[in-house]
């Protein structure tokens, strides 16, 4: 999925889509890379 975080809370990251759309998983879904990237 190409997707932009746009936002973290309770535990799950925001993502928004080329087109608009928003999507939401869970912190723990992703890989250790990507959650040490929000972090920052």
């Amino acid at each position: 999925m190409e997707a932009e975080p746009i936002g973290v809370a309770a535990g799950k990251v925001i993502f928004e889509k080329a087109h608009g759309e928003r999507c939401t998983y869970a912190l723990n879904q992703l890989i250790q890379d990507d959650r040490a990237y929000l972090k920052e």
